[in-house]
């Protein structure tokens, strides 16, 4: 064995070695880098759900008018459609979607609706016909078609509007104001800083 060749031959693996070694730690740190980077990022969920054909786009703490409409049409159809027997159901349902303040509102608002449709024996139902959502106040007004029949048949027609402010927390909906009237949407005016 030529001990030229040898040494040649040692001190080349010796040198990929340490090449080798150099680049292992250079992937460390970056794959480190790489981890804290997306670690560090907030995740953009898009959906596309199939009655809807635009996208609703969902942040942390954003997300999309379309997205807002959406859930602004589920409140108002639930709440305009209260009967006796699926007022806990509606109740139950909403419940995760409120703050505090706007479920002890809610729950008053039902149980005294449910006592007039106890008394009077009525069926309350909700057409919903437009919605439009209000970017400066993150508030959702679904308007439409509300139909009370009594008990003997005589039907009462108005329109009502449901005025549903919608905030995003942790990717999920949460109501902090709820209202309703019998008019057409009224906007709200933006104010202007003087």
């Amino acid at each position: 064995m030529n001990f030229l060749t040898f040494k040649k031959q040692w001190l080349s693996v010796a040198h990929d070695n340490i090449i080798l070694k150099a680049l292992v730690v250079l992937m460390i740190v970056s794959n480190t880098i790489l981890v804290i980077y997306l670690n560090s990022q907030q995740a953009i969920i898009t959906l596309v759900p199939p009655k809807i054909n635009s996208q609703l786009v969902i942040e942390q703490s954003t997300a999309s008018g379309t997205f807002k409409k959406s859930w602004g049409m589920y409140v108002a159809s639930l709440l305009g459609n209260v009967k006796a027997t699926n007022v806990d159901f509606i109740i139950k349902t909403l419940e995760p979607l409120l703050t505090p303040a706007v479920i002890s509102a809610m729950r008053q608002s039902l149980v005294e609706q449910v006592n007039e449709i106890k008394k009077e024996k009525l069926a309350i139902s909700f057409s919903p016909e437009s919605v439009s959502y209000e970017k400066n106040t993150k508030k959702v007004y679904v308007s439409g078609r509300q139909i009370i029949t009594g008990r003997n048949g005589d039907a009462l027609r108005n329109v009502r509007t449901y005025v549903i402010g919608i905030d995003i927390e942790n990717y999920q909906p949460r109501v902090f104001y709820l209202n309703a009237y019998n008019k057409k949407p009224k906007f709200e005016k933006p104010k202007v800083k003087r």
